[in-house]
């Protein structure tokens, strides 16, 4: 079983390396459609190899190629994942906790208007806690 893992993955990686292909199709002057496919499987190796950067590339330059709607959908799910990776890596209970106390610092001055930053910048590292949303309404 992981030698056929093994196996998947070294065909990926030749997949990826493999645009020689892209090359002599544009030198024989080929189907635009032809080029954008090719272009969409190396994009989807990218993916199978978790280089969602290189895979978002390799969409871009086939929608270039062609518009086509299966090539569109397939970038907007890589561009799901993307802003899913982003969300996960801001998310940061310390930084959470740091910002909420600011925020009650300024609170307990009365300065609501000001705390409200702070308390959505709380929300946005750790959407978990429920105690900086109901900091931030009482700002209002």
């Amino acid at each position: 079983y992981t030698e056929a893992i093994k196996r998947k993955k070294q065909w990926y990686q030749r997949r990826v390396r493999g645009t020689k292909g892209l090359d002599v199709g544009r030198e024989q002057r080929a189907d635009y459609k032809h080029i954008a496919k090719s272009l969409s499987r190396i994009a989807k190796a990218h993916l199978k190899l978790g280089d969602l950067d290189s895979a978002m590339t390799f969409y871009d330059k086939a929608i270039t190629e062609n518009r086509d709607a299966v090539i569109l959908k397939e970038r907007a799910e890589v561009v799901k994942q993307v802003k899913e990776r982003e969300a996960k890596a801001y998310i940061d209970p310390a930084k959470s906790t740091e910002e909420k106390n600011k925020g009650n610092e300024l609170f307990k001055q009365g300065k609501y208007a000001d705390a409200i930053p702070f308390y959505t910048e709380a929300i946005k590292r750790n959407p978990q806690d429920h105690v900086p949303h109901s900091n931030r309404a009482a700002c209002y």
